[in-house]
């Protein structure tokens, strides 16, 4: 995953205390180079993510799903635990929403939506795994792809996720902005645990 942020890549921990982390146009060559399946770069491509837009304005999912197709559309659900459970928050994670996001996922799909994004804001950069107990309880509750994010700091984080749960991606970036980790590694490694993969051509 490549945030961008004024042309420039960064990464931050917990939405908040971005760190310039390159040039996107080189990550995409080097990461392209190293076998990543897909890139995700969070300002648009063949694929969009909507996220604030998601819940403040609901019947763009539908619109921009009827006019894209589906598969284009990818709803952004980031959420942080608090007292009350977790809940969803909008605008980089600056304002809460009260909404359940197991129940916003559900109303995503109902929408149109061909893709959910989860994000866990309290995991966001930390490296100490994936909320895989929420994200595996959507995944398994919609008929749509499920990619999680937020946590992965080694490759057993990518393992229990892809190998233990019904989701169908997880996303990283400190894993590779802040190491030696590289998405050939990360595909040999699970190749090897005899987790399955697309092939790539």
């Amino acid at each position: 995953m490549l945030l961008l942020r004024n042309g420039r890549m960064v990464k931050g921990k917990q939405f908040r205390d971005y760190r310039d982390t390159g040039d996107p146009r080189s990550a995409v060559r080097i990461y392209s180079a190293q076998d990543a399946d897909e890139l995700i770069l969070l300002a648009g491509a063949d694929k969009v993510v909507i996220n604030t837009a998601a819940v403040q304005q609901p019947a763009l999912i539908t619109a921009a799903a009827q006019r894209f197709g589906a598969q284009c559309i990818v709803a952004g659900i980031d959420y942080r635990g608090g007292d009350g459970g977790d809940r969803v928050w909008i605008r980089s994670g600056t304002e809460a929403t009260g909404l359940d996001p197991f129940a916003h996922a559900q109303r995503l799909v109902d929408l149109g939506a061909g893709e959910l994004f989860l994000n866990s804001i309290d995991r966001d950069g930390m490296m100490q795994g994936y909320d895989l107990e929420l994200a595996s309880r959507i995944a398994d509750a919609v008929p749509v792809p499920v990619i999680v994010c937020g946590g992965a700091g080694h490759f057993m984080h990518l393992a229990d996720a892809l190998g233990k749960t019904s989701l169908s991606a997880a996303a990283c970036s400190s894993l590779f902005h802040f190491g030696d980790n590289n998405p050939i590694r990360a595909r040999s490694y699970l190749r090897n645990i005899d987790v399955p993969m697309r092939v790539l051509r």
